[in-house]
């Protein structure tokens, strides 16, 4: 009988344009991670999967060794091509509990309730023969810091 793994793929080359980069320095609060960072330079502590991006931490996003709030803002660009098949709302669910203040995410349109968050603010960014490039903003409800304490 033969064992049955799964194959992780992911895009080599990910990482946000000059304006997108700046809309997020711009939104970035106190201690920053970004998850599956790539090739951007944001973030205090930066993690992915790919060791050429010299990243702070090579882990996937399935493994991150830090608590619950932790940091104060949470970058997430996720690899797209494999995310929908492997559990986005589980992924955001887990990612987002650790940011106490923000959480950004980057991907197509979709809205996602992220527990302990209030609905995002989105912003759009869109080039001629490319796809939308949506970042949403979602901001914790300071209330539901009180579970994590």
């Amino acid at each position: 009988m033969k064992a049955i793994t799964k194959q992780k793929s992911f895009r080599k080359t990910w990482r946000f344009n000059l304006d997108e980069e700046n809309f997020i320095k711009k939104s970035l609060v106190g201690r920053s991670l970004n998850v599956c960072c790539g090739k951007s330079r944001l973030g205090n502590i930066r993690v992915d999967l790919d060791e050429k991006h010299n990243p702070d931490l090579v882990c996937d996003y399935f493994h991150l060794p830090y608590k619950q709030c932790e940091f104060n803002t949470v970058i997430f660009d996720p690899p797209f091509q494999d995310f929908w098949k492997l559990g986005l709302n589980h992924a955001l669910q887990k990612i987002g509990k650790l940011a106490s203040k923000r959480f950004i995410v980057k991907g197509y349109l979709f809205i996602a309730h992220i527990q302990g968050f209030d609905l995002p603010d989105i912003e759009i960014f869109y080039e001629p023969n490319k796809k939308l490039k949506i970042l949403q903003i979602y901001n914790r409800i300071p209330e539901s810091l009180n579970e994590y304490v």
